[in-house]
This record gives C-alpha cells, structure tokens and sequence, in this order.
C-alpha cells in the first residue's frame, strides 16, 4: 500500500497525507506518508497538526447541537434576537437550522466573509444550497454571545475536551509552540505557500488545526450518538444533525444519506475529508498538505477512499 501511496502522491504533487482508519467502531490505524515541508527532510508524521478548513463546520454543528440539548439554544428560533449586532438584510427570520444546512439564502462575497457586517441575505431562505462560510460566521458570533465565551473555549469545553481531542486548535495564527508541530501547507505544484499557511480571521468555518487520528474521535463519537451512546451528543441530536431540512443529503454540518456521511475540507495548502458508516462502524480520514483537485471526479483524497473502500469492504451508501 505505501509504494501505490506515494506514487499517487508524486502524481498529484502532494508532498504529504495522513491517513487515520476506523474499523468496528474504532481506530484501526493511522499512517502518514511523504514529507511535512517538500523544502526540508522531515517527514510528515501521525502526530503533525495539518488545517482541517471547512471540517471544522462539522466541529462546530456538534457544539451548536450540544449547546441546544442544554437548552441554552434554539434551532428554529430567530438568530437576530439572540444576535441583535447582525443585519441579515432580509425580513424573513433566519434560523440555526438554515445556517447549519446552508440554506439561509446567504450569498458570501467575492474574497470571502472576515466580519460580521458584510455577511448579508441575497436568496429566498430555503430556496437553494448555497455553501456559505459567512453562515457559520454568523453561528460563531450567535454562540459567543449567549455563552459569554470565545468560540475557542466554548469549543474546547464542549466537544474537543470530553472527545479527547487533545490535538485540536481552533486557533488563528497557531503560537509558536503549537507551529512547530504544524504541517506546511502547498499549492498544486508541490510548492510550499508563503509563510507555510494561511491564516483565517474566523474559526467556525474553517479555523481548525487537527489531526487525522484526533478527527477519528469525532467519527467514533457521531457512530456511538446514531445509537444512542454518543458522550457528547444524544441519539436524538444526531439524528436531527443528519436530517436534511430541505435538499437531500445536506444536514446541519455534514453531508450524506442512505448509511454514509462525510465532509471535506479545503483551503490554501490543504486538503481533508473524513467519510463515516455509522450502522457498520466504519469509515476513515484523509488529510494532505497539498491541492489535491478535490473537487474534481479524479483527486488524490478519492482515488485514496476508494482503494480503502476495496481494502476493508465497505459498504455503499443506499
């Protein structure tokens, strides 16, 4: 596997790619495969912090659900009279549940959404999947205002702490000591980016710095809750998290249907997804320090899914 690993590698310019694999509702293995930097020797290593990107909307759904089986949240309640500071620019009510699923009718602006005031409504609510990383932006500023805490504690406490997930940072730009264990990240080529990363000004939509083997936890914690054992979430949460309001596969925070969900993630200089069964306990995590064309048909992450689907038979998705 680790000769056809890095030839694929070499094919697509990735300098390195972490793999974390769960099999019976638990972490099989984990392997990383190339180089952290392709301008230095160091290999890329299990331990080696790689930017999840958009993963962290998933991170963010099971703190919002946590905070809602605490009462302390509403999914279908107004956002705006919990968060009077944002003008939504629409006067229908947009609610949790549709900023979750991406279907609030928000239109992000070219160059992206780094504050709150240019995060505005320029669909009919409901009317269509509009991936927006200004929604969960919205999500971020709703949370810090009813809990009183930074989004990075708030997260800590709620889901990375009880999940052991000691190696997660919703942190933008990483101190220097958590740097040095970061991953660089590069463009198509194989170059590394300029000052190794790019660093967000939000973190809800895309602000994690994780590992592979830390995100298993988060799978394993979403395959125990679809049977009512999960620690942080309650059977009734995920079942309400991977129900799509409107369009089909869409949930509040992941994507799938018919026994497979997943999510991915992508920004400058990384690449990620993570891909669950929860009835057959199953599922894996994919994350380079490279553009993998990861939204094309043919990429590095899914010809890597694919050959993991074969190795462990793994079933379709219904």
């Amino acid at each position: 596997m680790e000769h056809w690993m890095l030839e694929r590698m070499h094919h697509w310019h990735v300098p390195g790619l972490s793999v974390a694999i769960v099999q019976e509702g638990h972490l099989l293995q984990a392997r990383a495969y190339g180089a952290a930097a392709a301008d230095t020797a160091e290999p890329l290593r299990v331990e080696h912090l790689l930017q999840a990107c958009s993963i962290s909307k998933t991170v963010t759904s099971v703190a919002v659900l946590a905070l809602v089986q605490r009462g302390q949240l509403d999914l279908d309640e107004p956002v705006t009279r919990r968060l009077p500071a944002w003008q939504s620019g629409s006067g229908e009510p947009v609610t949790l549940r549709w900023l979750l699923c991406h279907q609030a009718g928000l239109v992000d602006p070219p160059g992206g959404c780094p504050t709150l005031d240019v995060v505005k409504v320029g669909r009919e609510l409901g009317s269509k999947f509009e991936y927006s990383d200004g929604g969960y932006l919205v999500i971020q500023h709703l949370l810090e205002a009813v809990t009183g805490e930074s989004f990075a504690t708030l997260v800590q406490r709620l889901v990375l702490e009880p999940l052991g997930m000691s190696s997660s940072f919703f942190e933008q730009p990483l101190p220097p000591d958590l740097s040095r264990l970061a991953a660089t990240g590069h463009d198509w080529t194989g170059t590394a980016l300029p000052g190794r990363c790019a660093v967000y000004p939000y973190l809800a939509p895309g602000g994690l710095w994780t590992t592979p083997t830390d995100l298993t936890a988060l799978m394993i914690e979403l395959m125990n809750a679809s049977q009512g054992a999960g620690r942080v979430l309650t059977g009734d949460s995920f079942s309400t998290m991977t129900t799509p309001p409107k369009a089909p596969y869409i949930g509040l925070g992941i994507f799938g249907g018919g026994g497979r969900y997943n999510h991915y993630g992508w920004g400058p200089g990384f690449q990620s997804s993570f891909t669950l069964y929860p009835a057959a306990g199953c599922g894996a995590v994919i994350m380079t320090n490279g553009d993998t064309g990861l939204f094309q048909e043919e990429s590095l992450i899914g010809e890597v899914l694919e050959h993991l689907k074969g190795m462990y038979n793994w079933p379709p998705a219904a």
